[in-house]
């Protein structure tokens, strides 16, 4: 016998639809698990991401860990070496100016070594700054990685939904991606060069239209970690209370985000870069005028 994924009700072999939920008979599974209860419109899974290397979680973990110390060590020893450098200096040829007004010998081994001193400190110090200068890793190479990760993003979220094209011919997909600047747990770094903030993680959601309900896809992905975390949900068209975007409170200012409501109190909040603001903001008003036109159908 099988049953619905969603609510755990039985079906018939031949249901298109479970007659409790709604949800899609392709859901099905004759695995139903009947010990813990069913979970409403959600499911998720957390695994391995097998594309990527670890030597490119690595050299991405450069860009939000760069050694600081690296240029507090440089500065410092250039500091002391040129302060050393100019002291044994001046201390030098005044000794030695001593020595021919009293046309006495001497030895400047001494002052020799102080200034071997400083001209250590001083590459040293130079050393260390070369090391932080090539440890770093562009924002532009965080977005690229970012990029390939999901260049083939909506298929995929497809074969997740167990969707195919005809099932979605009601508007085109949305995609909504950017870095992940909502929560504590990940590392953030500001980039003077472009102005933007990124995070160490990412996230991209695609929503697809059928004919009774909306279907989101989230994959939230790790930049520097072998690891990600995805989540499907279907929501019919009556049970969406709003679709909008507004700025939320994130590290180092205001971040733009979409946020999908739905009667339950349940929602999908996700950030977005700037510059994907105008494209968004059409993505949203042709979702919201589909919605209308799917309630107006139902009254």
């Amino acid at each position: 016998m099988l049953f619905c994924n969603f609510c755990g009700g039985a079906l018939n072999a031949e249901a298109r639809f479970c007659g409790a939920c709604g949800a899609k008979a392709s859901m099905q599974s004759e695995n139903i698990n009947y010990n813990s209860a069913p979970t409403l419109h959600n499911k998720s899974t957390y695994q391995s991401a097998q594309s990527t290397s670890l030597d490119e979680y690595n050299r991405n973990r450069k860009h939000f860990q760069v050694k600081t110390s690296y240029i507090i060590i440089g500065i410092v020893c250039i500091t002391i070496g040129i302060i050393v450098i100019t002291i044994g200096t001046m201390n030098l040829l005044s000794f030695i100016e001593f020595a021919q007004r009293t046309r006495t010998r001497v030895n400047i081994t001494m002052h020799t070594v102080i200034l071997a001193f400083g001209v250590v400190c001083a590459i040293l110090g130079a050393y260390n700054l070369y090391l932080y200068e090539t440890s770093k890793v562009s924002g532009d190479e965080i977005d690229r990685f970012c990029k390939a990760q999901i260049k083939n993003i909506k298929p995929e979220a497809m074969e997740k939904l167990g969707l195919d094209e005809e099932d979605l011919k009601e508007s085109e997909p949305i995609v909504v991606s950017g870095y992940n600047l909502l929560k504590n747990d990940v590392l953030y770094k500001w980039d003077y060069k472009d102005g933007i903030l990124r995070s160490s993680e990412y996230q991209v959601t695609v929503f697809f239209f059928s004919k009774e309900q909306v279907h989101s896809f989230i994959r939230v992905f790790s930049v520097i970690k072998d690891a990600k975390f995805e989540s499907t949900d279907e929501y019919f068209y009556r049970d969406i209370v709003s679709v909008s975007t507004t700025q939320e409170q994130a590290r180092g200012g205001r971040t733009d985000c979409f946020i999908l409501t739905t009667s339950g109190g349940t929602s999908i909040t996700a950030s977005f870069s700037k510059t994907d603001t105008e494209s968004i903001n059409r993505s949203i008003n042709a979702m919201r005028n589909l919605i209308k036109s799917k309630k107006q159908a139902m009254t």
